[in-house]
């Protein structure tokens, strides 16, 4: 019976050590330009799920005492600054602005640049 809860434990350990590295990829994806190698970038798509994954490893490694939920929480740890970037968390309130003060919007209406020769004025083009 030993032979085979050492076996399960050596198997997850394995796809642990899987989920760092993909966690690590995942990190690295945000570094390196899809022109110059486009499946890292399938890792930074993944991260959230990756990242979830890996949080699942450190509860299943620390109901159980190992000592093996140290792997994934490295990995973790090593990317920290990537979760502020992926999700938001509020940590002080912030105020965004004055409440009775009226939102200004300005825009610039080109009217497609006189595409269509609207004004029949042949130098609108070039005032715009």
């Amino acid at each position: 019976m030993k032979k085979k809860k050492s076996l399960l434990s050596k198997i997850l350990l394995g796809f642990n050590l899987i989920a760092v590295i993909c966690l690590l990829l995942a990190y690295l994806a945000s570094f390196v330009s899809p022109l110059k190698f486009w499946a890292l970038g399938l890792f930074g798509l993944a991260y959230p799920v990756i990242l979830f994954i890996n949080i699942l490893f450190i509860l299943f490694w620390m109901i159980f005492w190992k000592k093996y939920f140290l792997i994934s929480l490295v990995g973790i740890l090593i990317g920290f600054y990537n979760i502020n970037n992926t999700f938001q968390f509020r940590w002080k309130k912030t105020e965004m602005g004055k409440p009775n003060q009226p939102l200004r919007l300005m825009s610039f209406n080109v009217r497609l640049f006189d595409l269509y020769n609207w004004s029949k004025n042949n130098e609108t083009r070039e005032k715009i």
